[in-house]
């Protein structure tokens, strides 16, 4: 697990999680773009909240390990999702809408 410290305060979530975050929050940095997203990130008693974020060019986020004796939180289809809206934005296309599941 990672504590993510972000404008003046902080979370936990999954390695995964903190990594795909950073890494999309750099490239929206380089892009000079902003997003708001929302990582799934443990409470105080333990319970699954979700933290909605902007990040972009003026985002300060700092991630470090944290000793955790529970399960690691993790989301594929976040990670998924961070590593899509990066790709667009390293493309200048992150305004496009959010790809449909066929299926729906």
């Amino acid at each position: 697990m990672r504590r993510v410290a972000y404008a003046g305060g902080s979370f936990l979530t999954g390695d995964r999680i903190a990594d795909a975050l950073l890494d999309y929050a750099a490239t929206l940095a380089r892009a000079g773009q902003a997003d708001r997203v929302s990582i799934p990130a443990l409470g105080t008693d333990d319970e699954i909240l979700a933290f909605d974020l902007v990040v972009g060019p003026a985002s300060q986020l700092i991630s470090e390990p944290i000793e955790f004796a529970g399960e690691e939180l993790d989301d594929d289809a976040l990670i998924t999702e961070l590593e899509r809206r990066g790709r667009l934005a390293r493309a200048g296309r992150l305004d496009e809408p959010t790809r449909q599941d066929p299926e729906e």
